[in-house]
């Protein structure tokens, strides 16, 4: 899942005055990434990756599944964005990987 952070925020956060505001925001971030289907979705994740990594290669998908395009990488990252939707450290993380 590439909203972790804040699936584990909630997690941790479960009791406080706000949680229900965190679910919401989890459920926001999970309906972006799903709405055009499960196996959408698949190439969606690899998408958000590609994007937030700055590496083309996560973006890649293996038959029988196909990458999103470029117009609907471009409006899912925008709608992710839009939403507040981070996943910082992951670009460092990659370089330091390699």
């Amino acid at each position: 899942n590439v909203n972790a952070a804040a699936i584990h925020d909630l997690y941790v956060n479960w009791q406080a005055a706000d949680a229900d505001a965190r679910q919401d925001q989890v459920n926001t971030i999970r309906g972006i990434v799903t709405e055009n289907g499960p196996l959408w979705a698949i190439a969606g994740l690899k998408a958000v990756i590609s994007n937030f990594a700055e590496d083309d290669g996560w973006g890649e998908c293996r038959p029988p599944l196909m990458a999103i395009t470029a117009a609907e990488k471009f409006n899912l990252i925008t709608e992710l964005t839009a939403e507040g939707f981070e996943m910082p450290g992951l670009r460092e993380a990659a370089i330091a990987a390699e």
